[in-house]
Formats: structure tokens, C-alpha cells, sequence
């Protein structure tokens, strides 16, 4: 549209830089790279500061850094996001309505959403209720074309005991507090059902948090699919460093891990060869060949190879040959 476009560019010498930060380290994590006073648009669409600030305190963690020191880096999974908004929403519960054992599991919790853990599970599931109960009634319509995780909108409704905690289509008028313990009632009904247990102690991240590999040709296909798709339970989640993004559902718990980091790498910039890397999967494409998921498990734990560290042959070859 006329009015809209592209009319130049911005000059270098304009454009957002940082030269030698007093902190020794540049780091971005898809998080706004410019302040408030920056005067060129650039986008509104920034990734939430979360893993950026996890990686930030990581690198201030040490003076010095080792290859798998960064290698540690890369499957950290902690939740800055969990640490700043659930300490907002736990006062707000009426905790006579929960086992004091529920309490303790998101009371303890470290923020690490660690596969093999119950509370981010809970966390997530809660964090979807949360946002359904705000803003659900409010936008009618219009919700399922903004619901999505928005922490930061979240911990800002509920601090100000927002006017938006009403539910509109009720008689009553809720508070912040009711919406909270309500949503996190909803929220263990749903885990409840799904695994079919009210222990803690029974549910697991991993359980409902797999990352997915899903062949873009032979995927779909009855029998082949079970071949050719991969899955693995994972660690992480949308705004840890390991990154493990899920898609918004009001509905059920279903947190399947559909983007992460396909690939990772080591450079050791003195000693090159000791460079270290891995990929998804594994090294083949053909969901046949032994090596298709070879790195799978290896890729999921954050662990690496080193180009050419094989100590014997190799274990097969392809050969490509020009078409006569």
C-alpha cells in the first residue's frame, strides 16, 4: 500500500551496535536489540528477554570459559521466565482449595524444566489457564488469534489486580484470586485425567513434551509414518536457552516440542579441530539406513561429536554418479 513501503535504508553508522562491551560478551537470543530511545523502526515482533537474560547470567557466572563449559551453555535449561512470574501468581491461590503437596511441588520448583520433572508440567499447564481466564471472555473471537504465552502481559494483569479478572458473562464479579486458583484447579483436572492420577510424584514433563520429527514425504503414510517419524521427550521449553517451543492450546495438554535448535556447535577458534558439533537425528536421510537416528538421543542430552574423531573405517559410502 502506498504509504507503507520501503523508502531507503538506514545508514550503517546508525544501525544498533555494541564495540567491546565492558562485560567482555555479546550474546541475543531473537530479544529487542535496540532501547527505547532508538530512533529507526525496526519490528515490533522481538523474542521475550528470557533467554537472553539466562544467557547473560551464565556468562557472568565465570571469568573463564572451557569448550564444554559452553557446551553446558547450550542444554541449560532454566526457566527465567517460570522465576519471575511464579512467585506473582503462587500468593494470589487460595491453597485450602490444594493439597499441601501440590503447593510444594511449584513452591520448590527451581524453574528447570527438566523432562523427567512434574512441575513444569503443572507450571505450563496453568500459564495456558491463566491466560484463558484473563482474556478468554474479553476477546471473544477475537482470542484464539492472540492467544499465545505472554508472561509478561500475565504477571502485569495480575499485579494490578486487573479489572480484567471479571469474567463479564457472570454475575458476579471475580477477583485476580479467584481466576488464579481457579485456573490452577482446571489445570490439575486436566493433568489428573491425562495421566490418570492425582500424584505429583506420577507426572512427568517429558510425558507430554516430545520433541517431533516428522519425514515431510513419508510421514503421513500408515505403517511408513511409524518408520520415518522420529520423537523424543525433551528438556526446555519456549523461553529456556535449549529451546523446546510449544503451541498454544486452551485446551487439553498437549506440549509437543515442534522448535528447538536442529543443530549446535563448539568452535574452538585456536584449535580447530577440537571443534565440536551435533545435529537432530542423525547423519542419513533414508529412514532405513542404521545412521537415520543415530544423534537423536545424543542431540536430546546435549552431547557432541568432534569432525573426523572416528578411530576406524568408515562404515559405509555413497557413491553420486553424473545421469548418462
Amino acid at each position: 500500500m502506498d504509504g507503507y513501503g520501503w523508502d531507503g535504508f538506514v545508514s550503517f553508522g546508525e544501525l544498533p551496535n555494541v564495540v567491546n562491551p565492558a562485560s567482555g560478551t555479546l550474546a541475543n537470543a531473537n530479544n529487542k536489540i535496540a532501547g527505547a530511545g532508538y530512533p529507526h523502526f525496526i519490528s515490533r515482533d522481538w523474542g521475550e528477554p528470557y533467554r537472553a537474560r539466562r544467557i547473560s547470567k551464565l556468562l557472568a557466572s565465570r571469568d573463564k570459559f572451557s569448550l564444554s563449559a559452553f557446551g553446558s551453555f547450550q542444554k541449560d535449561h532454566v526457566s527465567e521466565m517460570a522465576l519471575e512470574l511464579l512467585p506473582v501468581v503462587l500468593q494470589l491461590v487460595d491453597w485450602a482449595k490444594f493439597s499441601g503437596e501440590l503447593k510444594s511441588v511449584l513452591q520448590n520448583w527451581d524453574g528447570t524444566m527438566s523432562k523427567d520433572s512434574p512441575a513444569p508440567l503443572l507450571f505450563m499447564t496453568w500459564m495456558r489457564q491463566l491466560m484463558t481466564g484473563l482474556l478468554k471472555d474479553e476477546m471473544e473471537d477475537d482470542f484464539n488469534g492472540y492467544a499465545n504465552y505472554r508472561p509478561r502481559v500475565t504477571k502485569e494483569l495480575f499485579e494490578q489486580d486487573s479489572d480484567l479478572c471479571d469474567v463479564r458473562n457472570t454475575a458476579t464479579v471475580e477477583t485476580c484470586r479467584e481466576i488464579a486458583t481457579r485456573a490452577l484447579r482446571r489445570s490439575l483436572e486436566m493433568i489428573e485425567e491425562e495421566t490418570g492420577s492425582d500424584n505429583p510424584n506420577d507426572w512427568k514433563w517429558g510425558d507430554f513434551h516430545s520433541a517431533m520429527f516428522r519425514h515431510p514425504v513419508f510421514g503421513g503414510i500408515p505403517g511408513l509414518g511409524n518408520l520415518a517419524n522420529l520423537s523424543i521427550p525433551s528438556n526446555g521449553g519456549d523461553f529456556t536457552v535449549n529451546r523446546g517451543s510449544t503451541q498454544f492450546h486452551s485446551l487439553g495438554i498437549d506440549f509437543s516440542h515442534i522448535h528447538g535448535s536442529g543443530f549446535r556447535g563448539l568452535y574452538d577458534l585456536k584449535a580447530p579441530g577440537e571443534s565440536k558439533f551435533i545435529i537432530a537425528t542423525g547423519q542419513s536421510g533414508n529412514f532405513l539406513s542404521k545412521h537415520y537416528r543415530t544423534f537423536l538421543s545424543r542431540w536430546r542430552d546435549g552431547d557432541y561429536i568432534r569432525i573426523g574423531a572416528s578411530s576406524g573405517p568408515p562404515s559405509g559410502t555413497i557413491t553420486l554418479s553424473p545421469h548418462e
